[in-house]
């Protein structure tokens, strides 16, 4: 105990990383307006404590909340465009760069379970694509798994690490299936719809816990998910390159500028269907229901590929 004590002064931590990071979201909000820079910096840096309230409370209404959280499809958004840019120049040189950048992302933003699982399939897939080759999906959703339980085990029990791959296993392996169901070539799908399979399958396979977890589910997220995704890339383009040249105040005002208008449009969309009459409703299940629920999800999967499969077995005897 101290007799009398009283606190003289307060020296917060050294972080390099935190303050650089800090003095980017500055450099940024001279040139974007409140609420938008604050969904803008979501989006890029996966800063969502700045939200206003009815945003925040919107973006769970609208199941949209996982847009303001730094995950897999923020580095799938860097390393596309890394790809894109340097391949022209040389393939060395793209994946050396695209590599650095998800590193670089995952050791700003933190080595949370979602970031450490995206990091380490966007890193495989990288040196998969350098040597043109190709992988199961089942294979990358086990090794990846593996290899973030190893360094972690407690991330089973992580919400955020069950919510990540159960959207992973939506995406990467019910979605092309569900592709393949309605369409007889599925690889010539536009983005659109392909976004839209993306979504639906995440949803799909995350609703079982979120109901279990949450006990409420939102009814139209699937369509503000359609409506908001396809803009998110252009947003943390112009955002990003808001802060980059925050020093030079012409062509940050020009960037800041285009990034404020898809934010508005953004925001927009979010408040709107979050006035939605019945737009979430409560229901709840406990952990027996969650788990049959699962069973059976696991089991069309099964099916579905079986039938896909005997399908195809069946073109190529035909053919023959």
């Amino acid at each position: 105990s101290i007799h009398r004590g009283r606190l003289m002064k307060i020296s917060p931590k050294s972080d390099f990383i935190r303050d650089m990071r800090d003095s980017f979201a500055e450099g940024v909000r001279k040139f974007i307006p409140s609420p938008e820079v604050d969904l803008g910096l979501g989006y890029l840096l996966g800063q969502k404590n700045s939200l206003p309230e009815e945003i925040s409370k919107a973006l769970t209404i609208t199941a949209l909340t996982h847009i303001v959280v730094a995950s897999g499809y923020n580095l799938t958004v860097l390393v596309m465009a890394a790809q894109r840019i340097f391949n022209k120049i040389s393939r060395k040189i793209a994946l050396s760069v695209a590599i650095l950048l998800v590193l670089g992302f995952v050791f700003v933003v933190g080595f949370t379970p979602s970031m450490i699982r995206a990091g380490i399939v966007a890193i495989f897939g990288l040196i998969l694509w350098y040597f043109g080759r190709k992988t199961q999906a089942y294979f990358l959703l086990t090794f990846v798994a593996a290899i973030t339980l190893i360094f972690e085990p407690s991330n089973l029990l992580n919400l955020g690490w069950q919510l990540s791959f159960a959207s992973f296993f939506g995406v990467l392996i019910l979605s092309p299936l569900l592709q393949k169901i309605f369409f007889e070539k599925p690889e010539k799908l536009n983005s659109a719809l392909k976004l839209f399979f993306e979504t639906f399958s995440a949803q799909i396979v995350t609703l079982p816990l979120i109901i279990f977890t949450f006990g409420a589910v939102s009814v139209i997220s699937i369509f503000a998910n359609m409506l908001v995704l396809p803009f998110v890339p252009s947003a943390m383009l112009a955002t990003f390159l808001t802060g980059i040249f925050a020093i030079f105040s012409p062509i940050a005002h020009f960037f800041g500028f285009i990034a404020e208008l898809i934010l508005k449009y953004s925001i927009f969309i979010i408040g709107e269907f979050s006035k939605i009459k019945g737009a979430q409703l409560e229901v709840s299940f406990g952990f027996s229901e969650m788990l049959i629920c699962y069973f059976c999800l696991f089991l069309a999967v099964i099916l579905i590929n079986f039938k896909l499969r005997k399908d195809q077995m069946l073109n190529i005897l035909n053919e023959s």
